[in-house]
C-alpha cells in the first residue's frame, strides 16, 4: 500500500510499500529476482536514510514537485531521494547566484 502525502503535508516524509515495490521490481526481472530483490531493498532503505537527513532541509515547493514526480513515475524512495538531490542543488544553486549577484 502506497501512502500518498497530500500538499498539506508535504513537510512529512512519504511512507512508502518498500516491499511491494522491491518485490514488483525483482518479478520483473525474472532471473536473479532474490538478488535483485535484496539489491532493491537495500537501495530503497539507504535512500530512506538519506532522505530522513535531507527532507526537512528542502523547500515546501521542492518538496510538493517530487512528491508529485515520484507519485506519477513509481512511488519509492530512490526515486524520492533522486529528485530530492536534484532540487537540493537546484536551491543551493540558486542561492549561490543570487549572493554572487549581490557581491558584485
Amino acid at each position: 500500500m502506497v501512502c500518498l502525502a497530500s500538499p498539506a503535508s508535504a513537510v512529512e516524509l512519504p511512507r512508502y510499500d518498500v516491499s511491494g515495490h522491491c518485490s514488483r521490481v525483482s518479478a520483473a526481472a525474472g532471473i536473479r529476482s532474490a538478488e535483485i530483490l535484496e539489491a532493491c531493498e537495500r537501495r530503497e532503505q539507504e535512500a530512506h536514510a538519506a532522505l530522513e537527513r535531507d527532507w526537512p532541509l528542502l523547500s515546501l515547493p521542492a518538496h510538493n514537485h517530487c512528491l508529485h514526480t515520484t507519485h506519477m513515475n513509481s512511488a519509492n524512495y530512490a526515486t524520492l531521494y533522486d529528485c530530492v538531490s536534484l532540487q537540493r542543488a537546484a536551491e543551493e544553486r540558486r542561492r549561490w547566484d543570487s549572493q554572487s549577484t549581490v557581491r558584485r
